[in-house]
């Protein structure tokens, strides 16, 4: 990626030097440029390929914020090794629901710990989703938040475990998390005869989940659990004011193409 913005910065580099025959409509070559023009054009040159790099630099450190965490932070593990959500396949769906503040972002990874049972079907498959928060459940008695429209599944099938450890799923689309929404992750058994999966608890009192054993895409499935100690969860992703790199690519190389085009007219006059 980082080659194609370089040879777009350096075309409009190469653009910028004495390579023309034409200033304010007057013919001319490089030995009767002015020795001053010729200095300022270069020195601009320079200034906008040093401003490029700058931004190329600072758009691959980028690194992924954590939006929201009930990790325990201090000594110990990071979450309870001993209990869990369980999660017996196809029937069963957990769902997290969890806050973005400080800015919008683009959603980099999600960690969660998992752990399978042996004596169950060896697939064990499942699937991760993110889901916005466009659903109510609709009762009697109560109206509450329910996992919405999905964003993005993953499919995770590590083969069976006995131990629990932290799974790390990367997202492809990167969908946009919006600054003050809440949206949902949220875990589906898939495996067709029944494996059962377990998606452990935090440590530190964090509460509150969704649970279901039927088709988690009907609003009124779901039951919330406010009291309950909730999955531990972590959600990363990336600044939205960060320029996307197709973008920057676009740009850059827009510039080293504008630029060749204009200086090759002016040759051509």
């Amino acid at each position: 990626m980082l080659h194609f913005i370089v040879f777009g910065s350096y075309l409009a580099f190469r653009n910028c030097l004495p390579n023309f025959h034409c200033i304010g409509g007057l013919l001319c070559n490089p030995s009767k440029i002015h020795q001053g023009v010729l200095v300022m054009m270069r020195q601009s040159a320079l200034v906008i390929l040093v401003v490029v790099m700058l931004v190329v630099v600072g758009v691959g450190a980028a690194k992924a914020d954590v939006i929201y965490s009930n990790f325990n932070s201090g000594p110990g593990d990071l979450f309870d090794t001993s209990y869990n959500s369980l999660l017996v396949a196809p029937t069963q769906s957990i769902g997290m629901q969890f806050t973005v503040s400080g800015g919008d972002y683009y959603l980099s990874t999600i960690d969660l710990p998992l752990w399978y049972d042996l004596i169950y079907d060896p697939s064990h498959q499942i699937t991760i989703s993110i889901a916005d928060n466009s659903q109510r459940h609709l009762d009697s008695e109560t109206t509450y938040e329910v996992p919405g429209n999905v964003l993005e599944s993953i499919s995770l099938n590590e083969g069976a475990i006995s131990g629990s450890h932290l799974v790390t799923l990367t997202s492809s689309s990167s969908p946009l998390l919006k600054n003050g929404s809440s949206y949902w992750v949220v875990a589906t058994g898939v495996a067709a005869t029944g494996g059962q999966a377990n998606w452990n608890i935090n440590n530190i009192g964090a509460t509150g989940y969704a649970y279901t054993t039927s088709t988690w895409t009907n609003e009124n499935c779901w039951n919330r659990y406010f009291n309950a100690t909730s999955p531990a969860l972590r959600v990363s992703g990336v600044a939205a004011a960060v320029p996307e790199p197709s973008s920057l690519i676009a740009l850059f190389a827009g510039i080293g193409t504008m630029s060749g085009v204009i200086f090759h007219r002016r040759r051509r006059q």
